[in-house]
């Protein structure tokens, strides 16, 4: 039997990067680490604020997992962190607030609803039936798909 394939459902989540600036403020100005990172250790210079090496992991469902200046810290669906490489990461992951792809396809999806409804309603009055007016049925179908409702998240 071979392997079927499998698509990664889109998931919204939570991100912060671990940046070096992070790790200066952590270590000279007192600044708090982003949340679910444990500091271990590091060698630094304090008077020229510069970061010679700094340890630090998170704690994952699968154990600990080391963490480094420019990896991402993901907050899972469950509220379980772990951390990122920034290249994977970028591979991986979008801005949700600022996907103009998905806006443009819901965008997209909406009209050919829309066009549908319409035109459907359009021959049924020409061939002499009865029906609602097609804005409620291109509204009802749209809010039955979720379209509405993803519309009216994806514009803020």
């Amino acid at each position: 039997m071979s392997a079927k394939q499998y698509r990664k459902k889109p998931v919204v989540i939570e991100a912060v990067q671990l940046t070096h600036e992070r790790v200066a403020t952590f270590l000279f100005d007192n600044e708090r680490l982003p949340e679910g990172v444990q500091y271990v250790g590091s060698e630094y210079h304090r008077g020229r604020r510069e970061v010679y090496h700094f340890k630090a992991y998170i704690e994952t469902l699968e154990g600990k997992m080391q963490v480094s200046p420019g990896d991402w810290i993901i907050k899972g669906v469950k509220g379980e962190f772990y951390p990122c490489k920034p290249d994977i990461f970028e591979a991986t992951y979008e801005d949700a607030a600022a996907s103009p792809a998905l806006l443009d396809a819901l965008k997209a999806a909406k009209r050919e609803i829309e066009s549908l409804a319409q035109s459907g309603t359009q021959r049924i009055l020409d061939l002499g039936g009865d029906c609602d007016p097609w804005e409620a049925t291109a509204e009802a179908t749209l809010r039955r798909a979720g379209i509405t409702a993803a519309l009216a998240q994806a514009e803020g």
